[in-house]
């Protein structure tokens, strides 16, 4: 009986240090949750971050978008006064074209006129040969 007691008090000893041991691994678990808990709220402030990168993101992605939408008008408004500046050379060009016409018709007058001058001039010699002549 003894012998039974003793090995029953054994065995209430080896509960209590298993129960210490058990107690030790429920403390370790507290800790590892109160860490776990740090984590997660570390985690969380990080997304949150992420969202707030996101969403400059995002307002930066628009104010890009804006830029490149002047950058389009801009480009458009250049393509009209590149037109432009073409109808304007169309027309300088029709207009030279005129211009040279009306210069190649000057030309002509003023070739006609220098004949009828040299006719006139030679009419003139004629007529003043005839009067030298009936002066002699």
């Amino acid at each position: 009986m003894e012998i039974a007691i003793e090995k029953i008090d054994i065995v209430i000893e080896a509960m209590e240090i298993v129960t210490e041991k058990i107690d030790i691994v429920i403390g370790t678990m507290e800790i590892v949750i109160e860490k776990i808990g740090t984590v997660i709220g570390t985690v969380e402030i990080v997304i949150e971050k992420i969202d707030i990168v996101i969403r400059t993101m995002e307002i930066v992605i628009e104010k890009i978008n804006i830029v490149i939408g002047t950058v389009v008008i801009v480009i458009e408004r250049i393509y009209i006064v590149i037109g432009t500046m073409e109808i304007v050379l169309e027309k300088m060009c029709i207009v030279s074209g005129i211009m040279e016409i009306v210069l190649e018709k000057i030309r002509i007058v003023i070739g006609t006129m220098e004949i009828a001058i040299e006719r006139r001039g030679i009419v003139i010699g004629k007529k003043e040969i005839v009067i030298e002549k009936t002066d002699m």
